[in-house]
């Protein structure tokens, strides 16, 4: 580059000021003239990283040296006063504004937006949503195209049908009124069947209400409207939570080979009964607080993340309202406040998972809490299942965990430079430690890490595969970002250079696909083996789901090998056999999601084929990637083939100590057979719907059976 004459002020001489041949990247971004040095003068009085592009850093000396030198590297720089300072490691890495840029990306969210009902929602880079949005972008070759920027739906979750998830437009069986109409009877056996299945499966995961109160609440419902106390407020409440328990309990039961639809009208009637007291927002209440949590794990069941998201919110604040949170409260040796440490430990724990899973921010403030965990009962005095809350204590930490997870990895304002990175290796090294410490306090009958574990009670079983799901998506989410970051390049060794060494990005990819995996073998053995009666709970979706998708994304890189994709393949093909086996979430099934993830698995080998063979090689060994069926609809019209495909065995739940109600020898459900008739009461007595109220019935028409 040519010198610069300038007129000399003083003698009118011409003097020759040289100028640099190289300006840093803030001035290049800037568009600013640029002096050269290390700093140059307008990054040192903005006091921010000076660096130099080309992998190199100037000196006055004109050598070189490069940007991302080991940590073990020293050197020393003069102070202002002219004494040398401590030396210190240098950690500096190719620092500029585009890398930087990567690393806010990275941390972005993703909106969703209904055009015909107005309704958005956010979902942060946590979420499941925010995931299938980025592997949708890799599967096109979009890696670095924002996640979301027009107001809609973004592409990749309508594409997979992912968006009935998210909003119930167009969702009738979600949206509509209950069509349970006067004179249409529940039978008593089989309410009592949906009483079971909530104990069985939910309470286990939630114990924080007392079986034999809710059984008592049933049963004063047989007294008739007359002897019953419908006007206390209290009694309303406690009708509110004996619907709720009805409305989840006839999700969770198990239908055999009858159609579920008649019960899931049952529930979502009674759903609508249950309602929410405008009083349970102004006048808090244990009742209250009972409710709202208990329409929570109704929106798992269906799966409405926005929904549980939103009534665990209602429910913390309420809890917090009571005191729950602070032991001056709820500090003591008997039963009633121990239950009062469960309410809140229950509560805190499944709104801090959900807002990890939505990316979404916490109500709670662990500086703020100091309520102590739940103790164990020395004998079963309140009627439930069981007296042991390891499991508590256990989700209790991990919530804990997950707020260091999203703070620490996933926060908009933590990481912003690649500098920051150091910070962030940091805390997920401390929250991978605390995940290994916490594996340590568990009981025999909580170790999902042991596959020799002897099989427990049922709600052993239950907790020991809910905490381990838990466990494996955090362990998941702590590693996950860097699987994310190698494709804003064109190969994991310039993902690394970019970074330098603060994090080993191949170290993280490994660590999250072989979570997903085990998170993968859980579920199948505890929905194969252990515990079978797990596939009807519907929240065992989001878990499966999350780990196919982490390994599919892990497919999709350029350096897999055909080994390890069929490694990986046959961990997928486990997982949809888990959601083929799951009855129904929501207003669909197990084997409609499964499809929806085959459909996913066979774009990503697509999107493989022009620079390696995996597809073709894969799809002889897995014939399900080879059927046409994917693009048909509805989703359940592929559920027979797809059940074949996968060779799915069946089950003799009396192995297990479950009842299968709807077997030849059970409740038979008859369809409705005129308008006023949804569900007969074969065993002679039922309750009848009347008027929006319920009559205790003695007989039915001899006609009619």
């Amino acid at each position: 580059m040519e010198d610069q004459l300038t007129p000399n002020s003083t003698t009118g001489s011409v003097r020759v000021r040289p100028r640099t041949s190289r300006a840093c990247n803030v001035c290049r971004a800037r568009k600013v003239k640029c002096d050269g040095n290390l700093p140059c003068r307008k990054c040192a009085q903005s006091r921010i990283d000076c660096i130099y592009p080309g992998g190199v850093k100037s000196r006055s000396d004109g050598t070189k040296r490069p940007i991302a030198p080991k940590p073990t590297q020293q050197r020393k720089e003069p102070s202002e006063a002219g004494t040398d300072q401590a030396t210190q490691p240098n950690t500096r890495t190719y620092d500029d504004p585009v890398t930087n840029k990567k690393q806010q990306e990275l941390r972005a969210g993703i909106g969703a937006f209904d055009r015909n009902t107005d309704a958005y929602q956010f979902y942060g880079p946590s979420s499941h949503f925010s995931f299938v949005q980025r592997l949708y972008q890799r599967i096109r070759r979009q890696s670095n195209a924002p996640l979301n920027v027009l107001p809609q739906l973004p592409e990749g979750l309508r594409q997979w049908g992912i968006e009935r998830q998210i909003f119930t437009h167009g969702d009738e069986k979600s949206s509509q009124k209950s069509t349970i109409p006067d004179g249409s009877f529940l039978p008593k056996e089989l309410g009592e069947a949906f009483i079971s299945a909530y104990f069985t499966l939910m309470h286990p995961q939630g114990p924080i209400l007392i079986e034999c109160e809710v059984r008592q609440t049933w049963n004063v419902m047989w007294t008739g409207p007359g002897l019953a106390p419908e006007h206390s407020k209290k009694f309303a409440k406690e009708k509110a939570i004996l619907y709720m328990v009805l409305a989840i309990g006839a999700r969770l039961t198990d239908y055999g080979d009858a159609s579920p639809s008649s019960s899931d009208e049952w529930a979502h009637h009674f759903y609508e009964r249950a309602g929410v007291p405008t009083d349970s927002f102004e006048e808090t209440s244990l009742l209250g607080t009972h409710l709202l949590l208990m329409r929570a794990l109704y929106g798992m069941q269906i799966g409405r993340p926005n929904m549980v998201y939103l009534y665990l919110g209602h429910a913390s604040r309420s809890a917090m309202a009571l005191g729950l949170h602070r032991a001056q409260v709820v500090a003591g040796n008997n039963s009633f406040l121990n239950r009062l440490r469960l309410t809140f430990w229950t509560i805190f724990y499944m709104e801090r998972m959900m807002s990890m899973f939505t990316g979404r921010p916490s109500c709670f403030l662990d500086d703020l809490i100091d309520a102590p965990y739940p103790d164990d009962f020395p004998q079963s005095d309140d009627g439930g299942q069981n007296i042991e809350f390891a499991y508590i204590r256990a989700m209790a930490v991990l919530g804990k965990i997950s707020e260091r997870i999203m703070v620490g990895n996933y926060s908009p304002t933590r990481a912003k430079r690649v500098a920051d990175l150091t910070e962030v290796n940091r805390v997920n090294g401390e929250c991978s430690q605390a995940l290994r410490d916490l594996l340590d306090t568990l009981p025999s009958y909580l170790h999902f890490f042991d596959d020799k574990t002897p099989t427990g009670e049922a709600w052993q079983e239950v907790q020991r595969s809910c905490l381990g799901a838990t466990y494996h998506v955090a362990c998941i989410l702590i590693n996950r970002p860097a699987l994310v970051y190698v494709t804003f390049f064109d190969s994991k060794q310039q993902a690394q250079e970019s970074i330098g060494d603060r994090i080993d990005i191949q170290r993280d990819i490994n660590l999250t696909v072989s979570s997903a995996k085990n998170l993968i073998s859980l579920v199948h053995d505890s929905f194969f083996n252990r515990c079978p009666a797990m596939r009807r709970d519907g929240n065992m979706v989001y878990f499966i789901v999350s780990a196919c998708l982490v390994l599919l994304f892990d497919v999709l890189d350029t350096e897999t090998t055909p080994a390890h994709a069929r490694e990986v393949f046959q961990a997928v093909e486990k997982g949809l056999k888990c959601l083929d086996r799951i009855d129904h979430i929501g207003s669909t099934t197990g084997r409609a999601i499964s499809l929806d993830v085959m459909k996913i698995a066979k774009d990503a080998l697509k999107s493989t084929e022009p620079t390696s063979h995996l597809g073709s090689n894969l799809m002889e060994s897995f014939t399900w990637l080879n059927n046409e069926m994917f693009d048909q609809s509805p989703y359940d019209a592929a559920g027979s083939w797809l059940y074949n495909s996968l060779e799915m065995p069946s089950f003799d739940y009396s192995t297990v100590g479950m009842t299968d109600l709807f077997a030849s020898n059970g409740v038979d459900l008859a369809g409705p057979s005129d308008s006023n008739q949804m569900v007969l009461d074969v065993m002679v007595q039922g309750l009848q719907v009347a008027d929006g109220s319920y009559i205790p019935s003695q007989s039915v028409p001899q006609g009619l059976l």
